[in-house]
């Protein structure tokens, strides 16, 4: 038992150093809670040997499965890279209207192909990929979400969210005008005037 609980020890450093880089302050607190409910406070640490999982069976279950949803929420960190990460690789593609694939792209199909390899249903019209997945507050965006734009409401093109913090909202989008190119909404009057809301597409 000295060895497992070692292990679970480096093990729950990983996932704490994790979730510092990400600023999942909420879900360390969870952590630690986790950890000390699990472990009796007399813990004899220098006589493992002693300790019995059958100590406090139902703080073990409340435990394992605070452990189960912080592995889950790395788990959709991971994916969510792994969407970025792809579509970034198509940068430079050139703009084709009805494309979806590498020869072209228009907006929709762009994120119609990069989903799609993920194994993620997508509609093909920016209109119809509105209508798709859950509406998500600015704030609470993150990687792989998406952003719709338009004017009066009528939703006319959408890009990924690549990265997001307080002053900044990178995007990658098919530009009838640049192809597939990255950037900052905040920082063009013309997108950020036409953002009408945002959506999340992934179910975790």
């Amino acid at each position: 038992m000295g060895s497992l609980f070692l292990c679970g020890i480096v093990f729950e450093l990983h996932i704490v150093i994790y979730l510092i880089r990400n600023r999942s302050y909420m879900n360390i607190l969870i952590l630690l809670w986790m950890t000390f409910s699990y472990y009796p406070s007399d813990y004899p640490l220098n006589h493992p040997t002693n300790f019995s999982l059958e100590h406090n069976p139902s703080t073990i279950e409340v435990s394992l499965s605070s452990l189960d949803a912080v592995y889950s929420l790395y788990s959709e960190k991971k994916e969510r890279d792994k969407i970025t990460q792809f579509a970034k690789k198509l940068k430079g593609t050139n703009y084709k209207y009805g494309g979806y694939g590498r020869n072209g792209f228009d907006c929709s199909g762009l994120t119609f192909y990069v989903f799609s390899h993920f194994g993620i249903k997508m509609e093909r019209s920016s209109g119809s990929q509105a209508r798709q997945g859950k509406k998500k507050s600015l704030k609470n965006l993150e990687p792989a979400d998406l952003l719709f734009f338009g004017n009066k409401g009528e939703v006319n093109h959408v890009g990924i969210v690549l990265k997001v913090t307080k002053d900044e909202l990178f995007m990658i989008h098919s530009s009838s005008s640049k192809g597939v190119i990255i950037e900052n909404v905040y920082l063009s009057s013309y997108w950020k005037n036409r953002l009408l809301f945002a959506k999340e597409i992934l179910n975790f």
